[in-house]
Formats: C-alpha cells, sequence, structure tokens
C-alpha cells in the first residue's frame, strides 16, 4: 500500500530579511518515482540557499533536517529523493544566507565521499558521508582577527599558551595548537555575544578559558564559533568537487594556490618550478594574504 506524503512549504529567513521579490514564489513540488518521493523546487543563483526539512506533525516545532533526502536530476530544478516509510510527513525550505556579515559561508547538508585513494594512500579509504549544514570562514583564520579577539580575550579572563604569529596582518595566523585555537573560538563567540561552544565538564557549565586540557566538551547545539569536524573541513575544502585531486580538478599550477611547485611531479604539476612568488613577497614565512586565490565551488 503507498504510504500517504504531504508537502508544505514554508519560507522562514534565518537572518533577518524578507525573500527577495525578484525570487519569485517558490513552489516545493513532489512526484512519485521507481517507488520512491521526489521533492524538487525551483534553482536560483541570488544570495541565498534553501535547506530541506520535515516533520511528522505540522503542530509540532520539532523539524529536522531531511537526512534521508538524496540529490537527484529533474530538469532544471533543484531536486532529492526521499524513502519514506511513515503514514504521513511534512516538508519544508528553510532559507538560509548563503553568506554572512562575519565573513562565512552557508555549506548545504548532504552526503559526499570522504577520503581518496589518488597516491595508493590506504589510510583514507573513500566512503560516503552525511554533514548537516554548517556555515564556515571563507578564509583562513588571519593574524589581524586572531590578534583582535586574542586582545579581548585576555582582557577578560582567557589564557593562551602561544599568542599567535604571522608574516602580516592579512596572512594567516601561525604558532598556534589546538587548544589556543579552541579557547580563541569560545573567545571569538562570547565577544560576538553568542554561547560558547567548548567547556571543560560534561554538565557544559564551565567555559574553557585556559590551561590545556584533555577534558574538553562541545555543546554541539551551541550558536558560537568552533573549529570544523574532519568531514565538514573536506566537504568545504571538496567546494562540491568529487573524486578530482583538487578542488578545481586534477591539475595545480601557481595560479591556483600557494606551493612549492615541481614541475612534471605526479603529472598533474603545472609549475613553474619552486616557491610561489606571491610567498616569497617580505620572505620568510612563504605565506601568503588569505584570500589571493579564486575561492572554491
Amino acid at each position: 500500500m503507498r504510504t500517504k506524503l504531504y508537502s508544505f512549504l514554508t519560507i522562514i529567513a534565518f537572518f533577518v530579511g524578507v525573500l527577495p521579490a525578484s525570487a519569485g514564489l517558490l513552489r516545493l513540488g513532489i512526484v512519485w518515482t521507481n517507488n520512491e518521493v521526489l521533492l524538487y523546487w525551483p534553482t536560483n543563483a541570488l544570495t541565498f540557499s534553501f535547506v530541506l526539512q520535515s516533520s511528522t506533525n505540522l503542530a509540532s516545532t520539532n523539524w529536522g533536517f531531511a537526512t534521508d533526502a538524496v540529490p537527484a536530476t529533474y530538469g532544471s530544478q533543484t531536486a532529492v529523493t526521499v524513502s519514506n516509510t511513515l503514514a504521513s510527513r511534512f516538508f519544508r525550505l528553510i532559507m538560509v544566507s548563503t553568506t554572512t556579515a562575519d565573513g562565512m559561508a552557508f555549506i548545504p547538508a548532504g552526503s559526499f565521499t570522504i577520503g581518496d585513494t589518488l597516491d595508493g594512500e590506504s589510510d583514507a579509504i573513500p566512503t560516503n558521508v552525511y554533514v548537516s549544514a554548517f556555515y564556515m570562514d571563507t578564509n583562513l583564520v588571519s593574524l589581524s582577527q586572531w590578534m583582535g579577539v586574542y586582545s579581548y580575550a585576555t582582557n577578560d579572563g582567557y589564557s593562551f599558551v602561544y599568542a599567535g604569529a604571522g608574516k602580516a596582518a592579512n596572512n594567516p595566523v601561525q604558532t598556534v595548537d589546538w587548544y589556543d585555537c579552541v579557547k580563541w573560538c569560545n573567545a571569538r563567540s562570547q565577544q560576538a555575544g553568542l554561547r560558547p561552544v567548548y567547556y571543560t565538564n560534561a554538565g557544559l557549565t564551565q567555559v574553557y578559558m585556559s590551561g590545556e586540557t584533555t577534558n574538553v566538551f562541545a555543546n554541539w547545539t551551541a550558536n558560537g564559533y568552533r573549529l570544523p569536524t574532519e568531514a565538514e573541513w573536506e566537504k568545504a575544502a571538496r567546494g562540491g568537487l568529487s573524486g578530482q585531486r583538487f578542488p578545481w580538478g586534477n591539475t595545480i599550477s601557481e595560479s591556483q594556490a600557494n606551493y612549492f611547485s615541481s614541475p612534471g611531479y605526479g603529472g598533474y604539476d603545472l609549475g613553474p618550478n619552486g616557491n610561489n612568488e606571491i610567498g616569497l613577497i617580505g620572505g620568510l614565512p612563504y605565506t601568503s594574504p588569505v584570500g589571493s586565490f579564486a575561492a572554491n565551488g
């Protein structure tokens, strides 16, 4: 017997705002295909994206990400398929900004292939993982950004093992460890009026502010800043491209990244040979300003 499935569309601004008039009327459609349900909606190129959520009760506030959604093809529309075994199920789209005022980009929920064996490695066997939606800084943390939070933190009870260093204000911060970064994230959260993520007790009442301890507990529901998980980092770094050596394809040149080039190496390094000139400016360390290269997908 075929189960009942209902579609319910709600546009909610994740940040304060309204749906732009140029977006038109967004319709969430449903069709049956191959014993599955296909949901589709218009693809847009505006500065917002949509997250699919589902619930079994319209009166409930317990809406969650549709984690069983699998990307599908349906003309020019954005589409996913879901396998439904419930008596009834409702769906809605949440509108979110693709960028934020603090320089973060929206990474949509979904599955991707993590790992590869391109160089004969055996410790990163590809596997399919699902990652919930999240926001991530578009650039590495610069020395200027680090010091701005660091100054606030050290005047508000935080202590760090390393103060942080860098070639220039707009170059990536360096000489910091994991503990410093976690505490820095907490301080950045508090500076922005958000709830910190990391604590030193299981009850999540003692904000991690000093020392180096292995007893660090994360509140994954907090709205503050945190380090990305390995899967989140790889999904963001791949930029939506799967099965390729780099986020833009299978070759690399110094116009795409700051690295020491050896043309011909592995058949994918296009050079030119040696250190990238952008990194040589100002001498050691050979870092380059954040945002020096084109963004990935």
